[in-house]
């Protein structure tokens, strides 16, 4: 039995097949659901939104290697109070994002078969852009879920990181400002 039995079938009686991209975003205020359609689109009990055109997906790549590859999905033709909630949005990183591919009869517009995962992500950062009084963008950069995977909890040896272990000591408080070849002079304590 294959996955897309209903697809292969429309396909074989010469019928033609649409086929979308799908996405969720866990931001910290609640799931978003895009899709490359247009308008509304009811699917699995969830709405997805769709601004057709002004949604474009990075190349999503299928490495053989270790790479860990990124994506960026960006969204244009926004509104400055869309402008607005971005900026001021907690950060993004480290939080849960999929792509699904799903295809859709022409005719009907009716899901054929169900979405399938084709990407499991981890979102990066949030930009945002604008020019003139009318061209605007917000753009999410997302790595695959490998990105970190050598990376430990609080392991960056970064004063937020060592704030998050230790509230309030000042160990790593000067790291940012430690460049190779500058000397630091430790203070001298009578």
């Amino acid at each position: 039995m294959g996955f897309f039995n209903s697809t292969i079938a429309a396909y074989a009686q010469e019928r033609t097949v649409y086929l979308s991209l799908l996405a969720t975003h866990d931001f910290e205020s609640g799931m978003a659901r895009n899709w490359t359609g247009y308008g509304s689109l009811d699917l699995d009990g969830h709405t997805w939104v769709g601004k057709g055109d002004l949604v474009s997906f990075g190349g999503i790549a299928f490495n053989a290697d270790d790479v860990a590859s990124s994506i960026t999905i960006t969204l244009s033709g926004v509104d400055a109070q869309h402008i607005a909630e971005a900026r001021t949005m907690p950060p993004i990183r480290g939080r849960a994002q999929q792509i699904y591919l799903q295809f859709f009869d022409v005719d009907t517009l009716q899901p054929l078969d169900d979405k399938l995962l084709i990407a499991d992500r981890v979102m990066d950062v949030m930009r945002w852009s604008g020019s003139g009084p009318n061209q605007r963008t917000i753009s999410v950069t997302s790595e695959d879920v490998w990105s970190e995977r050598v990376t430990a909890e609080y392991a960056n040896w970064s004063n937020a990181d060592q704030q998050m272990l230790f509230p309030g000591d000042r160990g790593l408080e000067f790291i940012a400002e430690l460049v190779p070849g500058k000397r630091v002079e430790w203070p001298e304590f009578s």
